[in-house]
C-alpha cells in the first residue's frame, strides 16, 4: 500500500488562481447569507445603522415592555458600592451551627484510648 505524498502548501500545482479563490468566497458568502435570520424586519434602518438606537430605544430583553433612550441612560449615577453587612442573629447562627459540626466529629480522650 502507498501512501501519498503530504501536500505541502508552498507546491505551486495546489496553488488556487483568483478566479477560484473569487469563486469559492462567493460561494461560501452566499452560503453564510442564505443561513442568516433577520430579526428586525420590519424596521431596515436599524439594520444598516447600528446608531439608530438612540432614538429608537433598546429592550433589555426580548420580552421588555419598556424601552432604554440615550438620554436616559446618562441620567443614572452610579456610586460607590454598598456595604452589605450580616445581621448579628446570622453571625451567631453561622458560628453555632460551625460549633455543632465540630462537636459532631470530635472524639474524647477515652475513644483513643481504646486503639492504643
Amino acid at each position: 500500500m502507498e501512501l501519498e505524498e503530504p501536500i505541502n502548501a508552498n507546491d505551486e500545482k495546489d496553488v488556487c488562481d483568483n478566479n477560484d479563490v473569487e469563486v469559492i468566497r462567493r460561494v461560501l458568502d452566499e452560503m453564510i447569507e442564505s443561513r442568516l435570520k433577520v430579526v428586525c424586519q420590519h424596521d431596515l434602518v436599524c439594520i444598516s445603522n447600528s446608531e439608530c438606537w438612540k432614538e429608537t430605544g433598546i429592550k433589555l430583553l426580548s420580552n421588555s415592555t419598556f424601552r432604554i433612550f440615550d438620554g436616559e441612560i446618562s441620567e443614572f449615577v452610579e456610586g460607590p458600592p454598598k456595604k452589605r453587612r450580616k445581621d448579628a442573629s446570622d453571625a451567631n447562627s453561622d458560628w453555632n451551627d460551625e460549633r455543632a459540626k465540630i462537636r459532631a466529629v470530635a472524639v474524647d480522650a477515652d475513644f483513643i484510648q481504646k486503639f492504643s
